[in-house]
């Protein structure tokens, strides 16, 4: 008799924790377009190493600004940032707060508890140079 009701009770049980488990969203960051109302996308496309020759990068990393602004030579800029990559150059989370203040940027973390600060070049209308090290090229 006791074995009728193992099998029903372990499947309860189980349904049970099954519905309690939930995934953990926390880590994902979310953007809030309507916020800021810009996007620009740049896409890595040369390094270099303290006086080397700038050297191609076949398959850069996309850095998106979520900002008050499309256009980086107006500022302050301020807003999210997205990193999908990792770069050792410029060492920066993959998602957090950006702000803007004459060449430099500094990158916050979500938790608030690193903040990054990167000297920044724009030339011309398309390329983006952080800490002499980077170069990004604007994707349209």
């Amino acid at each position: 008799m006791q074995s009728k009701f193992i099998l029903p009770a372990a499947i309860l049980v189980l349904s049970l924790y099954a519905c309690t488990k939930q995934n953990d969203d926390s880590r994902k960051p979310i953007i809030d377009y309507a916020t800021y109302g810009y996007v620009s996308n740049w896409k890595e496309i040369e390094s270099k190493t303290g006086t080397t020759n700038w050297v191609q990068i076949s398959n850069g990393n996309t850095f998106s600004i979520f900002s008050n602004s499309v256009d980086l030579t107006v500022q302050p800029i301020s807003g999210e940032y997205l990193y999908k990559g990792v770069n050792q150059r410029i060492n920066i989370d993959s998602s957090g707060f950006i702000q803007q203040t004459d060449n430099q940027f500094s990158f916050i973390s979500r938790g608030f508890k690193d903040t990054t600060v990167l000297k920044y070049q724009i030339i011309g209308d398309s390329l983006l140079v952080i800490n002499d090290q980077i170069k990004y090229r604007k994707v349209r």
